[in-house]
């Protein structure tokens, strides 16, 4: 994840093409595999037991190995050898950037510097964001979001990885008032401290995403694209108001809707997550359900 999201700052600052960027991807993408793959191929698990677990993220905040361990699959060692397997991601990226002689290490941490003076982190926060933890990324980003939203957030952003892209990023949170955008999907939670999440973006964009979370090789009209984002946005917050019920919080969710020829949603404060996938920006947003808009 951090690998992307220094990849993308390499890119606007032009340090590097998109050819260039690809070739780095690709080079890196033969120098790691997932946790999974690598568990079935040192013969620690079946394929259909790395297919059950895969399954069973799609509707879990939990990760591979945590739930390979609940179900008796690993033992505490061999997720530890596993991990141990696997590559470190911004290590390989930063490795793939001097094998293909881009840019030496000197001046690639030179440009890390200059993107951590961007969002104002300090050296600590670096650190943590090299590690490529998401929760600890997560932690770095939304370090001033309250809990709450920042609990939701996690969850999106880790359903995001697992079930649309692995490779997505994310920039530093906003918070508006007003978004407009071309296309929208919404979906109230009501109860007792219920949000109000959209996800917005092109036409172009939200398709492509629709595109992976569907499995669909194509996406005919907005509104079937419009359809697979809302039952993205449905299956998270199914996630979240879940979790929010084993602490005896009673949730509900609205119906999801969408509007795809330009909208606009408002409210008090909405937070806003840019989100980068293939290069290209949509946006989570997140406001007090009693308080949004959409028109």
């Amino acid at each position: 994840m951090f690998d992307r999201m220094i990849g993308n700052f390499l890119k606007e600052e032009g340090k590097v093409t998109d050819t260039q960027l690809r070739q780095i991807y690709d080079y890196q993408s033969k120098h790691r595999s997932r946790l999974g793959v690598i568990a079935v191929s040192e013969g620690l698990i079946s394929i259909a037991m790395a297919e059950e677990i895969n399954d069973i993220q799609t509707t879990s905040d939990a990760r591979f190995g945590e739930i390979a361990l609940s179900k008796g699959y690993l033992t505490q060692e061999n997720l530890q050898t596993l991990l141990e397997k696997q590559k470190d991601r911004f290590t390989s990226f930063c490795t793939s950037i001097y094998d293909l002689h881009i840019m030496d290490e000197w001046t690639l941490n030179s440009e890390i510097n200059k993107y951590a003076l961007r969002y104002s982190f300090n050296q600590d926060q670096l650190n943590i964001l090299k590690k490529d933890d998401i929760d600890g990324i997560i932690d770095v980003f939304l370090a001033d979001v309250e809990a709450e939203v920042k609990d939701l957030y996690a969850i999106y952003i880790k359903s995001f990885y697992r079930l649309i892209d692995e490779y997505v990023s994310f920039e530093k949170i906003q918070t508006k008032t007003n978004i407009s955008a071309e296309c929208i999907g919404l979906q109230n939670i009501s109860g007792n401290g219920g949000y109000s999440v959209n996800i917005s973006g092109s036409y172009n964009v939200l398709c492509d995403i629709a595109i992976k979370y569907t499995n669909e090789e194509i996406v005919e009209t907005k509104e079937d694209a419009l359809d697979a984002i809302c039952e993205f946005i449905n299956c998270v917050n199914g996630i979240y108001v879940t979790k929010k019920s084993y602490d005896e919080q009673s949730l509900e969710l609205e119906p999801p809707e969408y509007m795809s020829n330009f909208a606009n949603v408002s409210s008090d404060k909405i937070y806003s997550l840019p989100v980068v996938s293939d290069g290209r920006k949509l946006y989570i947003n997140i406001s007090n359900a009693s308080t949004t808009q959409m028109k």
